[in-house]
């Protein structure tokens, strides 16, 4: 995942049961960036199903005024 680019994709990799793998998951700043690490999963051949999931930006905290 890129430093500077905080993950807007969460992407949950399911392999068929035969391989006897557990899901894994990823997260990335971009779809480019989530390709890449499908492309890079050692066991790409094995994948039944993606579940690519786009997150909801985070807004930086307001302070809250003091109550009185």
């Amino acid at each position: 995942m890129r430093p500077d680019k905080p993950p807007r994709w969460r992407m949950t990799l399911s392999y068929r049961a035969a391989s006897g793998l557990k899901p894994a998951t990823y997260a990335g700043a971009d779809q480019d960036e989530v390709l890449d690490l499908f492309e890079t999963d050692p066991n790409r051949d094995a994948v039944e199903f993606i579940d690519l999931v786009l997150l909801p930006r985070q807004t930086a905290a307001t302070p809250q005024p003091e109550q009185a």
